[in-house]
């Protein structure tokens, strides 16, 4: 399992969050350390949590525009 965790925790992964409370496999918290890799948990449901992300990412990370009026 370890190795898997390895894997999961590339330099490309931005972080891995834990839902619904369920502890973190001390395997996991091992390579995470090891990659530099942030987990994180949460009580949430994975579903709620997910809502919640791509709600904040579409307002925050949207494409902005400005209309100036120019006299």
């Amino acid at each position: 399992m370890y190795q898997r965790f390895l894997k999961l925790c590339n330099p490309e992964c931005p972080g891995i969050i834990i839902c619904q409370g369920y502890p973190c496999p001390p395997s996991l918290i091992r390579a995470a350390q090891e990659m530099n890799c942030p987990v994180f948990g949460t009580k949430m449901r994975t579903s709620d949590l997910l809502s919640d992300i791509v709600i904040y990412l579409s307002e925050n990370l949207a494409e902005k525009l400005l209309y100036m009026h120019v006299c």
